[in-house]
């Protein structure tokens, strides 16, 4: 039996203060798994939640535990393995009403009112029966019996922002890699825009460089990732694919690097895709918190998922490419280099936020955000090749605008 302890429960709107058994009407009862640091939560508990509480009054009781709280990590991680729920699951928010699951911030307040007419309508949904809530909620009660559904509810509001150094100082190793990214990004915005054409040296330095990066990136994910996870493959696959485009790039193979870059592009931003689309938890590597990432308002870009744009960015760069390969046109050589730029100027913002406003780093992205840049330096000398042949040029003297020659 769980020792008693306060778990930081707070319980909502509404709270009857006399025992379970003791109600004059049915009662439903739910628990909600949440994190203060969590977006989808915070939207959940101030903008879906209370309509929902309006709507049944006193006869919905919500448990707010938070799992940042020790109390509330072994209720979660109790709540985890009684109802067998996979580790790719393990994420916030999560409610129970009675025995049922319900996991992410659409899934909760589109099924919970069903679930709480039903259960009212059948006399009512006890607390959840993993092992430890009903404890926790009795402690609770025997402690704070004068708590105010106000003063309670305080607790499930988000935590106040934190300093500029309070960010950068909360994982100085992922952040401060996030930092050199970010400075490796926008020095090569630089040079690539303002050197033209870009001497070859600098490019395969730069190529050499980025690859190098790549490679340590995916390293990371591999070293520290769950082997029963979709993690696991995908960044296997990632850092076999660098390797292979680091070898091809030592013998000078050049020509496969562009669609082996875009192919390790693809699958890394499709498991960012899966993880925001499903809202389940990533499986972060040995660098950096990616869920701190995911799960923050950033995640998305006009309701869009990073993910998904990534992946459409990807999907862009290969496509151009084998356009480029087949058709032997320069417009398809320089839209494949503006893509790389635009893709650059997207990694620049993201990879921005995540140390300076997130104060939390995912190695996924920094990845995808160096393939952008790998990309980049090796679209850039066929795309400004490309510019050359297609911009416009003034007639020489004694030369009409067709090219003619003047008559004489």
């Amino acid at each position: 039996m769980m020792k008693r302890f306060i778990v930081g429960l707070a319980v909502g709107l509404m709270l009857a203060a006399g025992p379970l058994a003791a109600q004059a009407r049915p009662v439903a009862f739910a628990v909600l798994f949440y994190s203060p640091t969590c977006p989808h939560c915070h939207t959940l508990i101030t903008e879906n939640l209370p309509g929902i509480q309006d709507r049944f009054g006193d006869q919905l009781h919500i448990l707010f535990i938070d799992i940042s709280t020790q109390g509330g990590q072994m209720l979660a991680q109790s709540a985890y393995v009684y109802y067998h729920i996979p580790e790719d699951n393990w994420v916030v928010p999560m409610m129970m009403v009675g025995d049922q699951v319900l996991i992410g911030g659409i899934d909760i307040p589109a099924q919970l009112p069903g679930l709480v007419e039903t259960g009212l309508a059948q006399g009512g949904i006890d607390l959840p029966t993993f092992p430890g809530i009903r404890e926790a909620y009795e402690a609770y009660r025997a402690q704070n019996p004068e708590a105010t559904p106000e003063a309670e509810a305080a607790r499930s509001a988000p935590a106040a922002a934190p300093t500029l150094a309070e960010r950068l100082t909360a994982d100085p190793l992922a952040n401060g890699l996030a930092i050199g990214v970010l400075a490796a990004l926008m020095v090569s915005l630089l040079a690539v825009l303002l050197r033209h054409p870009i001497p070859e040296s600098w490019a395969w330095g730069a190529r050499l460089i980025v690859l190098a990066v790549g490679i340590l990136l995916a390293l990371t994910l591999v070293m520290n990732g769950a082997p029963d996870s979709l993690a696991a493959p995908l960044a296997w696959a990632s850092l076999i694919g660098l390797l292979v485009a680091g070898a091809l790039f030592v013998r000078g193979t050049n020509s496969a690097l562009i669609p082996l870059v875009a192919l390790v592009g693809l699958l890394d931003a499709g498991y960012l895709a899966y993880v925001e689309l499903t809202q389940s938890e990533a499986v972060c590597g040995a660098v950096g918190n990616c869920n701190a990432v995911q799960q923050s308002a950033y995640a998305q870009l006009f309701g869009i998922p990073i993910g998904v744009l990534g992946l459409v960015g990807y999907a862009a760069v290969a496509l151009l490419w084998l356009l480029a390969w087949r058709l032997k046109q320069p417009i398809y050589r320089l839209a494949l280099f503006a893509v790389a730029l635009i893709g650059v100027l997207f990694s620049s913002y993201l990879t921005f936020l995540e140390p300076f406003v997130i104060g939390a780093t995912c190695a996924w992205c920094l990845l995808s955000a160096v393939l952008m840049l790998g990309l980049l330096w090796l679209t850039a000398p066929a795309g400004w090749d490309a510019w050359g042949q297609m911009r416009p040029h003034p007639p020489a003297p004694g030369m009409r605008p067709d090219r003619s020659p003047d008559p004489v």
